[in-house]
């Protein structure tokens, strides 16, 4: 069944959650809106991803065909979209789940979409709403859900998880993408050589 896909994630000192609601194409709900609580010291940004994560492995169990996915965070919808680069290292292990989730198993990935909060009918606030905890069975770890102290933590830069996956988006872009990427990745090398180190920290 074509289903559309609503996503909402949340973080706050007493609360973080990921949740998300099937609908079908005639905006009828399949699905009460399920939440899932997020570990403290996630930030909204990674619980959107994770609610966007979560959502589509949620669809796929269920054998829903998803055509659209909509999301009221800009940023997510334009960094999987390609429109916006991703500044911030901890974000990066999510976008590449979920770009994989969303190229797995569909000839044609679902249509993202940014949609207002007041819109977004995976938000779980508000009485009248009948929300389910969900159980689930894999949170991808970032570096703020996942506290290591300096003994313990991996002597991994930021840059290698980068790396690490710049040469397969490379060989799957467009050839417009790829001059494009090749460009950056010269003016970053200079940036790296300058004198000016400040002008090469993550923003």
């Amino acid at each position: 069944m074509k289903a559309i896909l609503y996503t909402d994630g949340g973080a706050s000192p007493s609360e973080s959650y990921a949740s998300w609601i099937v609908f079908n194409e005639q905006l009828e709900p399949l699905t009460p809106i399920f939440k899932v609580s997020l570990p403290q010291g996630t930030t909204s940004n990674e619980a959107e991803y994770h609610a966007i994560i979560q959502g589509i492995q949620y669809a796929q169990s269920e054998g829903y065909e998803l055509v659209e996915i909509r999301s009221d965070s800009k940023l997510i919808i334009n960094q999987l979209i390609g429109a916006w680069h991703i500044r911030m290292p901890n974000l990066l292990p999510l976008y590449n789940k979920a770009r994989r989730l969303l190229r797995a198993g569909t000839e044609a990935p679902p249509l993202l979409t940014h949609v207002d909060s007041k819109s977004n009918q995976a938000d779980p606030k508000g009485k009248s709403k009948h929300v389910q905890n969900f159980e689930a069975k894999d949170l991808s770890k970032t570096r703020a859900n996942v506290p290591m102290s300096p003994k313990d933590s991996p002597k991994i830069h930021p840059i290698d998880e980068i790396l690490k996956h710049f040469s397969e988006d490379y060989k799957n872009a467009s050839p417009e993408a790829q001059k494009e990427a090749m460009t950056l990745l010269v003016e970053a090398v200079n940036i790296l050589r300058s004198k000016d180190a400040n002008s090469a920290k993550w923003v």
